[in-house]
């Protein structure tokens, strides 16, 4: 009888911890203007909720079957990667073990079929059918809440990414820049920033149309994003003109770097009806903390040498330290 009076104590005690997960993980991302301070918080009530620090939420990215990690328990670090798990991106239907470790999609409602996320945990003493029926009742109570997060990054996403080439902004570039700065000061590292002008811009647009000079800018952003690595950062400045911040380069490589965009782009025929047209960019280059030491200094130094470059005859790069103003 004690051992009975025991266990029920024990699992109700279980199920009023599980309560105050699910509510406290609804209040949270209803309430939440910061998702990411959200996602270091959620993986405490997952680790809650199903008893376990090996959890993980993902959630669905902005481009079509991406997923981003959300949320994560502290053991969560030992769970195969998504992409391990599902290698071809089908995520299950519905609650499911697979490699010994429970899966279950999120949806807003059963009539989705988008997945808005994707929860990965290691299943308790229960098992697997326990750790199903657990992952349906949570992903049931957290997906409302969890749509306007969902929601609430892509409309901040889509504030800071230029609507024609899917590049960042100006205002992101210029928070990045900030942002390296900073890091590359406190670990002692370099910092490359490149701008990249298309040469007789104007005159293409005169000549051919704005759509044309639409396409021209959009293939430009693809070849700058596909010439860089993907811990570099590409965005728009506005017009023809680009910025790309590279961490932690040194500055051969970027030399290097920046020759290889500018010949790959001399190289592209931009078609326009029958016609073949060619173009050039013009690249400017400077270094923290060779160049300078805030934001405003780098850039400036950056763009002498674009105005160097292009004084020069364009179609060419010019390093900072180089150039003397």
């Amino acid at each position: 009888e004690l051992a009975r009076a025991r266990e029920e104590a024990r699992h109700n005690a279980s199920g009023e911890k599980k309560s105050l997960a699910v509510y406290s993980a609804v209040k949270l991302l209803s309430e939440t203007v910061d998702p990411e301070a959200a996602g270091r918080q959620f993986g405490k009530y997952l680790a809650d909720y199903f008893g376990t620090e090996r959890a993980a939420l993902y959630l669905a990215g902005n481009l079509p079957g991406e997923m981003e990690l959300f949320a994560q328990g502290s053991g969560a670090a030992t769970l195969p990667p998504l992409q391990v798990l599902f290698p071809a991106g089908a995520f299950p239907p519905a609650p499911e073990l697979k490699d010994g470790l429970a899966v279950a999609p999120v949806r807003a409602s059963m009539q989705d079929g988008e997945a808005l996320g994707v929860l990965v945990f290691e299943p308790g003493p229960g098992g697997g059918e326990a750790a199903a029926e657990a992952a349906e009742r949570f992903t049931t109570e957290i997906s409302f809440s969890l749509k306007r997060v969902q929601l609430f990054r892509q409309v901040e996403w889509l504030s800071l990414t230029d609507g024609l080439t899917g590049l960042w902004r100006r205002n992101a570039l210029d928070e990045k820049i900030n942002e390296e700065i900073r890091r590359s000061s406190a670990f002692k590292t370099t910092l490359g920033f490149m701008i990249v002008d298309i040469d007789h811009f104007k005159r293409l647009n005169d000549n051919y149309g704005h759509q044309f000079g639409d396409a021209v800018l959009k293939r430009v952003a693809q070849l700058l994003k596909s010439g860089v690595y993907e811990t570099d950062f590409v965005g728009r400045y506005g017009g023809e003109e680009f910025g790309i911040v590279l961490p932690r380069a040194d500055a051969v490589g970027v030399l290097r770097k920046a020759e290889t965009i500018r010949a790959r782009i001399e190289a592209e025929a931009f078609s326009q009806g029958l016609e073949s047209v060619r173009l050039t960019v013009s690249i400017g280059i400077a270094h923290f903390p060779r160049d300078g030491r805030t934001p405003r200094e780098l850039i400036a130094r950056a763009d002498t040498a674009l105005y160097a470059a292009k004084e020069g005859g364009r179609n060419r790069v010019v390093d900072a330290a180089t150039h003397t103003a």
